[in-house]
């Protein structure tokens, strides 16, 4: 009985800490006012976000996406204004990119450095350059040599990583961030078993396919394309 009492206790309390889910995220317009409303998920329970925009010309304010928008002087992202930004050149790109006239951005995160008017994506990958630096979706590549840059799209699917893109450059290998090996590996034979290249806190593995690809020389369909 006490157990039993116990546990009901536990969940009208836990009842009581749920978080009511919006039925819409997005931008929110209430005559003059405007917000932004997210949700996403805690340690434990989901936790909604509600952002409210305090510089905003509702007259000309138009969402451009879930997390976009913008009014006739500034680009919002969630909420919060995109700085320098100038919303007629500002456009949406596919896989959580976007552009404006002072940065390039993946899921509103600038790319450091990265120059709008010389950006492209590696069509079908997490990697793009601006001609002198690359980047593994907004993180910078550091070292990374763009003029020797190539990347395989994600559809081509590995034994042991099913839809990995990979990428090199004329002396190293990378999986997203990561630099994963170079050209000293070239020759080996690493079978099946995990071979470990640690970086960025995170313990990433390779097979043979994966490896005789990257030392190969990669002449790819996928030019540099934004």
């Amino acid at each position: 009985m006490r157990l039993a009492l116990l546990s009901m206790l536990a969940a009208l309390s836990l009842s009581g800490c749920l978080t009511t889910i919006p039925d819409n995220v997005g931008y929110e317009v209430n005559g003059s006012r405007v917000r932004w409303v997210g949700v996403g998920m805690g340690s434990v329970l989901a936790e909604v976000s509600r952002v409210s925009l305090r510089e905003v010309d509702v007259a000309t304010f138009h969402v451009i996406s879930v997390n976009y928008a913008a009014d006739a002087q500034r680009v919002f992202y969630r909420g919060s204004v995109l700085e320098g930004e100038d919303p007629a050149a500002f456009r949406l790109l596919p896989d959580a990119y976007a552009i404006g006239s002072a940065h390039v951005y993946h899921q509103g995160e600038p790319l450091p450095g990265a120059s709008p008017a010389t950006w492209h994506r590696y069509e079908g990958t997490a990697f793009s350059t601006d001609g002198a630096r690359v980047y593994s979706s907004y993180i910078l590549l550091d070292g990374a040599d763009a003029a020797t840059f190539r990347a395989r799209p994600f559809a081509v699917r590995w034994q042991l990583h099913s839809n990995d893109s990979v990428a090199r450059d004329a002396r190293n290998f990378y999986r997203g961030n990561i630099r994963i090996g170079s050209v000293e590996d070239c020759g080996r034979r690493v079978g099946m078993g995990p071979n470990w290249a640690e970086g960025g806190g995170f313990q990433l593995y390779w097979g043979q396919e994966e490896l005789d690809y990257l030392c190969a020389d990669l002449k790819l369909p996928n030019e540099p394309r934004s």
